[in-house]
């Protein structure tokens, strides 16, 4: 009787669902089954999220990632859910405060893509991302960009000799050895356009 007494009042640890039988020494069984033992040594997505974030430096400082890194520089979680990735910092700002609404992207501050510090993070748009990258001048453009194939002065000396009229777009496309096009699109401002004539 007094076995069936504690063992009434035993829940599963993982789960808390009532477990009706003991071990069999007698004593009372942490877990109702299998699948709640493997369940139980799974971490939450937050205990693991935060096991890879370094925050040493303060309320105030970055708090970075130390976890897997995305190529594209932003920390990766993969959660215990099936199929289900978040970037770091998107998942940092769920934890602080809420679901991401559809289509909002969650932009750094401080401009440090392995940062998770949920006050260094803010919601906004596309075009507020962008906006933001521009007028901080993280922008890829002129030599910098990964597809330039012209040098600033070579441009510039483009954009002179063509207001001049001493060469043709065709002209300096040949003897700059680029496609038509791409002199077009310096001409007419298309590309380039951070350079003054």
């Amino acid at each position: 009787m007094q076995q069936e007494s504690t063992n009434s009042q035993n829940h599963c640890e993982y789960c808390g669902e009532p477990i009706p039988s003991l071990n069999l020494n007698g004593t009372p069984k942490r877990f109702c089954s299998g699948a709640c033992v493997s369940g139980s040594r799974i971490k939450s997505d937050d205990d693991r999220f935060w096991s890879r974030v370094d925050r040493s430096g303060g309320p105030d400082a970055c708090w970075l990632w130390i976890g897997r890194v995305m190529p594209a520089g932003y920390g990766a979680l993969q959660s215990a859910r099936p199929n289900k990735h978040w970037t770091a910092h998107r998942y940092s700002w769920t934890i602080a405060n809420g679901e991401i609404p559809d289509g909002m992207c969650i932009c750094h501050r401080c401009d440090v893509k392995l940062c998770v510090n949920p006050a260094h993070l803010f919601l906004g748009t596309v075009e507020d991302n962008v906006a933001d990258r521009v007028s901080k001048w993280r922008t890829s453009c002129g030599e910098t960009h990964h597809r330039a194939t012209l040098t600033e002065s070579q441009v510039r000396d483009i954009l002179r000799r063509f207001d001049l009229g001493e060469k043709t777009q065709k002209q300096l496309a040949d003897e700059y050895g680029v496609p038509r096009d791409t002199i077009h699109c310096i001409v007419h401002r298309q590309t380039w356009k951070h350079l003054h004539r």
